[in-house]
């Protein structure tokens, strides 16, 4: 699936809004992953919702 989404470029936009404190947990943690805001941002988003899809689908069996 990670592929698919490396193949073309993206077109969607997030926006947040969020408290400064915030803000700067996120860019350290960014930071000292090497990563840029964006990037950090999708890659925890993504790993909680497919997380959370594993859940409610062993839920529902």
């Amino acid at each position: 699936m990670l592929a698919l989404l490396t193949q073309k470029p993206p077109q969607e936009k997030i926006e947040i809004r969020t408290h400064p404190e915030e803000k700067s947990l996120i860019d350290r943690a960014a930071q000292v992953l090497g990563q840029s805001q964006d990037a950090f941002i999708l890659d925890a988003t993504r790993r909680t919702a497919e997380e959370d899809r594993e859940i409610s689908c062993g839920i529902q069996q």
